[in-house]
């Protein structure tokens, strides 16, 4: 490729004491940890008050032959090291040909899902400190996003100013704000072209019997064609009918380091999944849509 590519949707793997050291001390003995739970079991972050640990198994096992793969029994230190150290970081994005990354949480999706906000809010608040340290030294090429709890629209407009001043480049939050991007990650992308014909069949077909207040001044479709961004990895669906959407909302990821990912093979992978795209669409997928999204300097990176 004659264009750096950047991966959309890529992972860190938080570190033992990535929330035990930066979180508020009066929450520091409910923090997420880390703990061994034998042989058989192998090494569970532990989130208190969510019922279910996250095992390591799945969360760093990019590369690993399919029958390896395991969800238990795996310890932290047998893990990718560049899910928690930048410098090995940029190695594992040389070996797979990607010159910069979106950084989503890994423990950090679980935490959405916690019915405490207070202490979602301590989580999210110390995981964007961490997230912004880990970036800091290359942030032309780990491209950080935080996460808010967003207890109040309030809160959330200041945890939006906080986490733009650490430098980071976008948000995991509940709802959808008028006026924000919004982007559907870990999805896939080859649903796309069929969900928005079912969308604008049900408007079509089904509003006069729907309750007062559904007309709309575009069609369903159209709106999902302007705001809507989508990541995928391998989906050769995706790629096939990337003229059935628009391609300018579609971004390629290689999802390292989770079980998905297609490092560190993904050269490989798209050379064969993108060959019928015009230039256009593959420098599109591969790199522009990305870096137009999140503000990345394509000028600054290597071409992969």
């Amino acid at each position: 490729m004659d264009f750096p590519i950047i991966s959309a949707d890529s992972h860190i793997t938080e570190p033992p004491n990535a929330y035990i050291d930066n979180i508020d001390p009066k929450w520091r003995e409910q923090a997420p940890h880390l703990e061994f739970m034998g042989d058989e079991v192998g090494d569970l972050f532990v989130i208190p008050g969510m019922k279910t640990p996250v095992p390591m198994g799945l969360v760093a096992a990019a590369g690993k032959p399919a029958e390896e793969i395991r969800l238990a029994g795996v310890r932290f230190e047998q893990l990718h090291r560049g899910g928690w150290d930048p410098e090995v970081r940029l190695a594992d994005q040389e070996r797979d040909g990607v010159a910069a990354e979106v950084l989503y949480p890994t423990v950090g999706m679980q935490l959405c899902n916690h019915k405490d906000f207070d202490f979602k809010k301590a989580c999210f608040d110390a995981y964007n400190r961490w997230i912004a340290e880990y970036c800091s030294d290359h942030a032309d090429r780990l491209l950080g996003c935080g996460q808010t709890a967003m207890r109040s629209p309030e809160e959330g407009i200041e945890d939006l100013k906080a986490i733009a001043a650490l430098g980071l480049r976008g948000v995991m939050m509940p709802g959808n704000p008028a006026g924000l991007k919004v982007v559907c990650v870990e999805a896939d992308a080859g649903w796309v072209p069929h969900y928005m014909y079912r969308l604008d069949h049900a408007y079509k077909r089904h509003r006069y019997w729907l309750p007062p207040g559904q007309e709309l001044s575009r069609l369903p479709s159209e709106y999902f064609a302007d705001h809507i961004y989508v990541t995928f990895q391998d989906d050769w669906v995706a790629f096939k009918t990337a003229d059935l959407l628009n391609w300018h909302r579609l971004m390629w990821a290689n999802d390292f380091p989770h079980s998905d990912s297609t490092w560190p093979w993904s050269q490989e992978m798209l050379a064969e999944h993108a060959r019928d795209l015009t230039d256009e669409q593959r420098q599109a997928i591969l790199s522009e849509n990305a870096a137009s999204l999140y503000g990345v300097d394509t000028t600054a990176l290597a071409a992969a």
